[in-house]
């Protein structure tokens, strides 16, 4: 079978988010485990640095495109006119417009439908265009979760013959508890000088920003401003609303806008706890990181949290500033408890593996009829 896959959206090392890095370690588990059919790999850049040498059944094929505006709608489309393959996977919302094979793409939550208010309206236009489309043209339809698929099913029952669940997955080689001396140096060196609660994710309106550094506000006065937050990722939509109140905090507020995985995974190592109260999640890969680091997990109390987290996390509603101040002091206070949580830990990590997402992506698109 000659699988063609759009990889334009593999990102860069230090710099990946979710989607990046959801479709960076798909690839690389194809790689490790698929020596019987062929690929085609279409970006608009060269192979990123830290992506494995291509074995012989894996083309890169590389179009020269000044940004990834319009590579789906025009750079992709010529290039499956140039090298067509028998099926085209594209990891993340925009298919492109023309269809010369069967066409699969994995769509990872429906949170511009559940909070609106959460997207630049460019942005969510795109989504809902895109959306609409994958109704109409695409043979296959991975999530990233049951939670994802429940809702999509709900909401649009035709659909439900196309979804497979294809569970993300965890790097145990790199996310496990590092040693004080990792931790206690990138501390240093991140001027991190107190205990301190974790959020890892984009820094926007969808995570839950505002509620997240109003709770830790009030969570430190409690506790006689002992503690940090540190914030670990990039802004985004809805950063401008919460801006001026991380300078006003700026001795208890860090922030921490590139880092690598090695460094991700001694800050979660060192932390008090994640704390993670997002409004909507299609998968939640910071709980399953920090767990794989014995970091003790605050989180939404959401379907697909529960999906992963199982037992082994705190759970609190998201909207509730009192809810959110009582998990992180529950967590952070009781040694016991972090205790009862991190014993449930493994029996989760051990669900979730990448090799696990590439078996189940490739059994998914051989069953395509072609």
């Amino acid at each position: 079978m000659l699988l063609g896959l759009d990889v334009s959206r593999l990102g860069q090392p230090n710099a990946r988010t979710g989607v990046e890095w959801y479709s960076y370690n798909l690839l690389k588990q194809l790689i490790d485990i698929d020596d019987q059919n062929q690929y085609f790999l279409y970006s608009p850049r060269s192979k990123p640095s830290d992506l494995p040498e291509l074995p012989a059944n894996f083309q890169w094929h590389q179009l020269g495109w000044p940004t990834n505006k319009g590579w789906s709608k025009l750079g992709l489309s010529w290039e499956l006119l140039r090298h067509k393959p028998e099926i085209l996977l594209v990891p993340a919302y925009v298919l492109p417009p023309i269809k010369n094979c069967p066409q699969a793409i994995t769509w990872h939550d429906f949170a511009y439908e559940t909070w609106p208010e959460s997207y630049f309206p460019k942005q969510r236009k795109i989504l809902i265009h895109g959306w609409q489309k994958v109704l109409h043209q695409a043979d296959l339809i991975l999530v990233p979760s049951q939670a994802v698929k429940d809702y999509a099913v709900s909401k649009y029952p035709r659909v439900g013959e196309k979804i497979k669940v294809t569970p993300l997955g965890i790097d145990q080689a790199i996310f496990y508890q590092r040693a004080d001396l990792e931790i206690k140096s990138l501390l240093n060196r991140l001027i991190i000088s107190k205990p301190y609660i974790l959020f890892v994710g984009r820094l926007e309106a969808k995570k839950n920003i505002q509620n997240i550094i109003k709770t830790f506000i009030v969570f430190n006065q409690k506790n006689n401003h002992n503690f940090q937050l540190v914030l670990a990722g990039s802004s985004g939509f809805g950063f401008d609303k919460v801006e001026n109140l991380i300078a006003e905090h700026q001795a208890e507020i860090v922030r921490v806008e590139k880092f690598n995985q090695d460094e991700l995974a001694a800050l979660y190592s060192g932390a008090q706890c994640l704390f993670f109260p997002s409004l909507a999640e299609g998968f939640g890969l910071p709980v399953l990181e920090a767990l794989s680091c014995k970091c003790p997990v605050v989180a939404s109390d959401l379907p697909i949290i529960h999906e992963i987290g199982g037992q082994a996390v705190c759970y609190v509603e998201p909207q509730s500033i009192n809810s959110l101040i009582n998990g992180l002091d529950k967590v952070v206070n009781d040694h016991n408890y972090q205790i009862e949580l991190l014993a449930q830990a493994q029996s989760q990590i051990a669900k979730f593996s990448w090799k696990n997402t590439a078996q189940l992506t490739l059994s998914a698109l051989k069953a395509i009829k072609l």
